[in-house]
């Protein structure tokens, strides 16, 4: 009798630790499933924020130039020097990297920039549209060797996995561009796209310095939302078929040190959860205006690279 209560006993004890084993490394958490742990973290924190309707480029741009500006603070007028926050250690590598000179006129380009991406490829159906309005800020689309030196892959690549078809002789990257541009505005789940998080912890500037041996961070991840908001465990990033004829790392090359920012946005939609996109600038003093390099897609539960918006 006694060996069958202890038996039962094992038996229980056994079941109970290998339930709660099995609870253990299949519940969402942070070392199990870092995305989905994150995105059920952080989108309270993003459907607690002020949100404001985006209807028109107007809307879109009043809501970006009253964003937070972090990082650099100007002089009054076009001329001012940024003191940029040090860590003891960076500065005595190299002080002359982390001190900015930047001016409004350039805070002022961020800002317009970044309304007009978010509008034009966003919000705006007409992908020529689109187009027009990147090559106005001196991005350019390129023949098939350039995308290939940019690691992009040739157009019996792009074409099959972008827009499910083979090329055909008479395709250019303004035909990849268009035909990614349609497919997103169909196939996507965030074509409900309606809303910006209002100026404050949501919608923020960040502006830093870069240089080709150090990425010195914007202070974004340091706000409110954090690296948790801003960051997540592995933002998706919706490269470009547009862009300035020098990489970044020619332009660094060319020039050394140049200012850097982030633009943190928080956008709200009608048929899925908020979500963060941060977007990613380097000055170019080629063209001079801000080189858009990337937008990160944080928190985003497909992180497939063909449902993401490409710019």
């Amino acid at each position: 009798m006694h060996k069958k209560r202890a038996f039962a006993i094992t038996s229980a004890v056994a079941i109970g630790v290998g339930g709660f084993t099995w609870w253990n490394l299949t519940r969402v958490s942070l070392a199990n499933n870092p995305n989905a742990f994150m995105i059920k973290t952080m989108v309270p924190v993003y459907q607690s924020l002020e949100f404001m309707p985006m209807n028109d480029l107007h809307s879109v741009q009043n809501a970006i130039k009253k964003s937070q500006i972090l990082g650099p603070i100007p002089v009054p007028g076009t001329q001012g020097i940024f003191n940029l926050p040090l860590t003891q250690r960076l500065k005595q590598q190299n002080d002359t990297i982390y001190n900015a000179q930047i001016t409004q006129d350039q805070i002022d380009a961020l800002q317009e920039q970044t309304a007009e991406l978010i509008y034009f490829r966003l919000l705006n159906d007409d992908p020529v549209a689109y187009i027009e309005s990147r090559k106005a800020r001196g991005a350019e689309s390129h023949c098939e060797s350039a995308l290939i030196e940019r690691g992009w892959g040739s157009n019996n690549v792009l074409f099959p996995y972008y827009v499910g078809r083979d090329p055909v002789p008479n395709d250019t990257m303004n035909t990849l561009i268009a035909e990614t541009f349609t497919r997103w505005k169909e196939d996507t789940e965030v074509r409900g796209l309606k809303a910006i998080a209002a100026p404050g912890k949501g919608l923020i500037c960040s502006i830093g310095m870069i240089d080709t041996t150090h990425d010195i961070s914007t202070q974004l991840l340091s706000t409110e939302l954090g690296i948790d908001g801003w960051s997540g465990s592995a933002p998706a990033t919706g490269g470009t078929f547009l862009f300035p004829l020098k990489t970044p790392k020619q332009l660094l090359a060319s020039y050394g040190a140049l200012p850097y920012a982030r633009v943190g946005t928080v956008f709200d939609y009608s048929n899925t959860v908020p979500q963060a996109v941060v977007f990613e600038f380097i000055w170019n003093p080629d063209i001079n205006d801000w080189h858009f390099t990337s937008a990160l897609f944080v928190n985003r539960k497909d992180q497939d690279a063909r449902t993401l918006p490409h710019f």
